[in-house]
């Protein structure tokens, strides 16, 4: 059979149609038309996926009497946004309270433009509508983020030179960078790590989570200049003008910790012990040295414990130990002075030398820079000095230096508040010491808790 099959192959009315087929250059198929496909065609099938399209007036600028599209409106797929020539019917409400207005017929219909899409919608609105719109503050966040879009621009200080703003006094070493960071974009970095610290400090905080969203984008629009206008607020802090606007975002919604949030915005510049409320401020402190160190380019940002270094302090300090002249009453104006082996520093000396330092060593340290964090910033002065071993005598927790009473020859008696430091942790000699005294520090006989 086999012997068959190769005669046939190789006889001639097979080989020649076989050789004429394979013989013949097969002909290239024409490339196929490209498909052009434009913007509008695309736009109903993307625009149903883009949640955070805020609407403007047809010349771009953005609409600030709240909220213009609600998030099923976003939703919807459409190519563009017809303005009806006559007022749509009213529609049934969607969760959260607004309603989808059905437009008509147009007789002559124009588009309206929206504007690009919001980083502040993208990030802490989106991953979180669900939550939002349980608790029924999705209308009233979207409304203070159009005040950032609106009006986020100005600087994120106030600069006006009449003002007694809370943080202009806490942070005025700085003003200067700071006023180069717009509000939009610190409250976007304050919110960031708002959510950061809320999820470190809690076990179960999801249901906080709107009401973080609240104070962080709402604690500083009292910033925004045009707010400031009034004589009303002009010279408040702006805290008090950030309160005004949250709530009336929050017109007509009925949320019960809302006056929690507001209590929170007002104190987030002072000293506070509050759990929640310490996280706002938290968050703000961490935004600004995210801040100074970008403006700067030279300073870095670190904790304390990876930058102090007690015996670097100790040598800030030795230079000024039984020096100055304090006279009459400006008795209280010196650093420190020797006594009986006892190096006793004044409290309220040391932390300007704690500053010097960072400053020295190019650290960004938020606690340095606000007024109101001054005890937590000497609280672990006085820590760190006693895990180096230096102090003469413990220290209470919570507390960073002892009252004494210096007892002079003449009888009279000066109490200070100091922290009590061994002589021997500096180099000097005690004898050189007692040689550098003069005036009133002659006059030191003993010194008694």
């Amino acid at each position: 059979m086999r012997a068959w099959l190769a005669q046939v192959r190789e006889s001639a009315i097979v080989r020649l149609p076989l050789k004429l087929l394979l013989g013949v250059k097969q002909r290239a198929l024409p490339p196929p038309e490209p498909l052009v496909l434009s913007l509008q065609d695309l736009s109903p099938i993307w625009l149903r996926h883009n949640e955070d399209f805020r609407p403007t007036h047809e010349d771009g600028v953005r609409m600030g009497s709240g909220i213009e599209m609600s998030m099923a409106e976003a939703l919807t797929p459409q190519s563009t946004v017809i303005t009806p020539a006559a007022p749509a019917p009213e529609a049934p409400a969607v969760p959260g309270g607004t309603r989808v207005s059905q437009p008509s017929v147009p007789v002559a219909a124009s588009p309206t433009f929206r504007s690009p899409s919001s980083q502040l919608v993208r990030d802490f609105v989106m991953p979180y509508q669900g939550m939002l719109q349980t608790q029924g503050v999705l209308v009233p966040i979207v409304r203070i983020i159009d005040l950032l879009e609106e009006y986020g621009q100005c600087p994120s200080v106030v600069l006006e030179q009449k003002t007694q703003d809370e943080e202009c006094g806490d942070l005025y070493s700085i003003r200067d960078t700071l006023a180069q960071v717009n509000l939009k974009d610190h409250t976007h970095r304050v919110t960031r790590h708002g959510l950061a610290v809320l999820l470190a400090s809690y076990k179960d905080p999801e249901p906080l989570i709107p009401k973080m969203l609240v104070a962080c984008l709402g604690h500083d629009l009292g910033k925004i200049p045009a707010f400031r206008q009034s004589g009303i607020y002009s010279m408040r802090d702006h805290p008090a003008i950030s309160i005004v606007k949250v709530k009336e975002a929050f017109e007509g919604h009925d949320v019960f910790w809302l006056e929690e949030v507001c209590q929170v915005i007002s104190a987030h510049h002072r000293h506070v012990k509050d759990g929640f409320a310490s996280l706002l401020k938290q968050a703000d402190g961490r935004a600004r040295e995210e801040e100074v160190a970008y403006g700067t380019k030279t300073m870095e940002i670190k904790k304390w414990e990876d930058w102090f270094v007690a015996a670097e302090f100790l040598a800030l300090v030795e230079p000024l130990i039984n020096r100055g002249e304090p006279t009459g009453s400006r008795k209280s104006e010196w650093v420190a002075v020797s006594v009986h082996g006892v190096i006793y520093c004044q409290a309220i000396s040391l932390y300007g030398l704690v500053k010097e330092l960072a400053r020295n060593k190019q650290i960004i340290d938020i606690h340095l820079l606000r007024a109101s964090d001054r005890e937590e910033v000497m609280r672990r002065l006085a820590r760190s000095l006693a895990q180096a071993g230096v102090l003469s005598e413990p220290i209470g927790e919570g507390f960073y230096g002892r009252k004494y009473t210096f007892r002079l020859r003449s009888k009279k008696q000066y109490g200070y508040y100091c922290v009590p430091i061994v002589e021997s942790a500096f180099a000097t000699t005690p004898s050189e010491l007692e040689q550098r005294k003069t005036a009133y520090f002659t006059q030191i006989e003993d010194v008694v808790r």
